[in-house]
């Protein structure tokens, strides 16, 4: 027998219901209880244990106070002799009174209905109603007090940064899954509230991600009223604040310009932001509409909740000449800013809604050019009467206030500026500062010292032979020295010269061969001081062009350099950062990086020597990998007598203050290179900046 059949035959005998014998036990026991339409979580247990023998089906139906059966009704399910099922009371039509178990034989005849279970239904609460509200009883004791949760949803707040804001521009910033949650108890027996607790709940997004998570208590704040009426409509009215702190947060490298063609220099700043939230509601019933929801009030106040924050923090400084990775930097620089944001609604009778975000940032200091790109500028400066203010006082390239740009004096502004409504805000919160204030200015102690020198040492070992070099300077020169251990004395020998140049020396490197003679590789300058000097059309950049990549053999038993030659390079591209390794055969493998500016890529080549009759040879140097972008921080180790392995950082877009570039290794079978394959999780959030490989026999890392 289908439902609708079995809700008829409901209807037909209900009638007969005084007669029935047979009775309901709900696990609710209140007598008479009262609900609430709309509620969740009323689940009422319905037992009938004494129900007619010959009952092949019971229905447990829905009546309202004139014994007529309502369209909700359910099928118990058999337990044994017992017939039971769960409804939920707040799921029912506000005009049941009362539910009756209705009993069928095998041939879909009724047979009698049981005395009715009798309860009251509060008609749907408009709070409920208007999807701002929703309510749940988590549990009924057996006294018959339900706990009860309105959780009231607030509307979301959240806007993007404007786009010209260095680092953090285009990311959004504001609130979402904010909800003010007050907590009940109900009497189902006389239908009173009394309250427990309320609290504000907040996820806070800073640009972009999930920042912050936290709570507000609402309770004992004054000017803040919290009522809920008969119809169980919460009934909200009045301001209220906390101090937080909000967040930690890491910005997204931001690329800045330099005054050497071409470079650049990286900011970025890892920030802590502590602040509040603050937030007048407005919470009720419209007098024009009878709507439920976020009012207007009679003076024009609407809802809004404002965000303010005060970030102070550390900023870490990288630079990179275009693709060559060579240069290094010296700063001191402190981060202040301020950020805020308010958001004001109503919900009724319709929507409205504003939003403001605003906010300074500014990093003050200096910063240094140090490295070998401070050491070219050094040179070039010291013997360049044509700098033209070019050549500032410690290779100091920026100072004061470094960002926003331009070394402006103003901080950034972006939104306009702060929400006028967050001055009080900032006020009430940090009462030691000056509300009105755009930024602090503070020194955050972080340094990046490196040495003038630039010795650049390297330092290599095979078995017990061990060597090191480095690079000195004096007024003249730069000079490449090498340097072996005495293991019987364990001391270092004195310092033998392998090259001397007097414009530039750079990157030294070093590999120890099975005979124990050593080789040695670096990158220098192959103009002459002439070149540069009283030359007005000479720059930086043209310095750097210059570069190219030598070798030298050393024989530690006589402790002299025995060959000495630069490598072939046809590509004519400017060659740096040189690697060596030597295999167990004794060829040695050197690679390099090709730096092609115009086209902004950074291509990985090698050579092989090989020695006959006390000679070195080189074979003809080819390129090892053909990936976009810039490729580097290149290491190469022979693995045993002819395979050899290379691994180096590719930077597809060649922009050093983006994410998602990659470690890639390749491998060498003695004749060809394999594709080159990654061995990172490719991750366009990650930046790798350095590598290092190394073997123990066959075993690397």
């Amino acid at each position: 027998m289908n439902k609708q059949l079995l809700i008829g035959c409901c209807l037909l005998f209900s009638i007969y219901t005084a007669f029935a014998q047979s009775t309901i036990e709900p696990s609710i026991v209140t007598t008479d209880p009262i609900f609430v339409q709309g509620v969740s979580g009323f689940q009422n247990i319905l037992t009938v244990t004494d129900a007619p023998g010959d009952a092949v089906t019971v229905w447990f139906c829905p009546v309202d106070d004139n014994g007529e059966v309502l369209s909700d009704s359910i099928q118990a399910t058999s337990d044994g002799s017992d017939w039971i099922d769960t409804l939920d009371m707040g799921s029912l039509d506000s005009n049941a009174a009362g539910i009756e178990a209705h009993y069928y034989d095998s041939n879909g005849d009724f047979i009698e209905a049981s005395d009715p279970y009798n309860f009251t239904i509060k008609l749907l609460p408009a709070s409920v109603q208007s999807g701002w509200v929703s309510i749940v009883a988590d549990s009924i004791s057996e006294e018959g007090i339900a706990s009860l949760t309105f959780s009231i949803n607030v509307p979301d707040s959240m806007q993007p940064v404007d786009p010209d804001i260095v680092g953090i521009g285009g990311k959004s910033f504001g609130l979402v899954a904010n909800t003010i949650v007050l907590e009940q108890t109900y009497d189902l027996s006389s239908g009173d509230l009394t309250a427990v607790s309320s609290a504000y709940q907040y996820q806070l997004n800073a640009f972009g991600r999930p920042i912050a998570a936290g709570q507000i208590s609402l309770d004992n704040i004054s000017g803040f009223s919290i009522d809920i009426d008969t119809n169980f409509n919460p009934l909200i009215s009045g301001h209220f604040s906390a101090e937080r702190e909000l967040f930690t947060f890491v910005t997204t490298d931001a690329t800045l310009p330099l005054p050497i063609n071409p470079a650049s220099i990286s900011i970025g700043a890892s920030l802590t932001a502590s602040g509040g939230l603050a937030a007048d509601c407005y919470l009720g019933i419209d007098a024009g509409s009878g709507q439920f929801g976020f009012i207007q009030t009679q003076d024009g106040a609407r809802s809004n909740i404002s965000i303010g924050a005060k970030m102070t923090g550390e900023v870490h400084v990288t630079a990179s000449l275009v693709n060559r990775h060579l240069a290094g930097i010296e700063a001191t620089l402190a981060a202040t800013a301020r950020i805020g944001a308010s958001y004001e609604f109503q919900t009724v009778p319709a929507w409205q809604d504003s939003f403001l975000l605003g906010g300074d940032l500014i990093v003050t200091g200096d910063v240094k050019l140090t490295g070998l790109a401070g050491s070219a500028k050094k040179w070039w400066c010291a013997n360049n009467p044509f700098s033209f203010g070019n050549c500032e006082p410690n290779n100091t390239v920026l100072s004061g206030v470094i960002w926003p740009r331009n070394n402006s004096n103003n901080p950034m502004t972006f939104g306009g500026g702060l929400p006028s409504n967050l001055d009080t805000l900032f006020h009430a919160l940090f009462r030691n500062q000056n509300p009105y204030a755009r930024s602090v200015q503070g020194d955050s102690g972080i340094t990046f010292p490196a040495p003038d020198a630039n010795p650049q040492p390297a330092f290599s070992n095979r078995g017990a032979s061990v060597a090191t070099v480095w690079i000195e300077a004096d007024s003249v020169a730069s000079h490449l020295l090498i340097s072996t251990l005495d293991t019987t004395h364990n001391k270092f020998s004195l310092p033998i010269e392998v090259q001397s140049n007097e414009v530039m020396l750079a990157d030294p490197k070093l590999a120890i061969a099975p005979d124990g003679s050593i080789i040695i590789v670096w990158t220098q300058s192959s103009l002459q001081p002439s070149d540069i000097e009283n030359n007005a059309q000479f720059g930086v950049d043209t310095l750097l062009n210059s570069f190219v990549v030598w070798y030298a053999a050393y024989d530690p038993a006589t402790a002299s350099i025995t060959s000495k030659s630069s490598i072939d390079n046809p590509s004519g591209l400017p060659a740096s950062k040189p690697s060596i390794t030597i295999s167990d055969s004794g060829n040695a493998m050197i690679t390099w990086l090709a730096e092609d500016s115009v086209a902004s890529t950074t291509d990985i080549w090698y050579t092989v020597l090989n020695e006959g009759n006390g000679l070195l040879y080189q074979s003809t140097p080819d390129i090892i990998n053909d990936l976009p972008g810039n490729n580097y921080s290149v290491n190469v180790c022979y693995t045993d007598s002819v395979n050899a392995i290379a691994v180096w950082i590719t930077d597809a877009d060649a922009d050093d203050s983006s994410g998602g570039n990659q470690i890639i290794a390749c491998y060498f079978d003695g004749t060809n290179w394999g594709s080159p394959i990654g061995i990172s999780d490719q991750n366009d959030d990650e930046q790798f900046h350095d590598l290092s490989m190394d073997f123990n026999g066959r075993y690397g890392l």
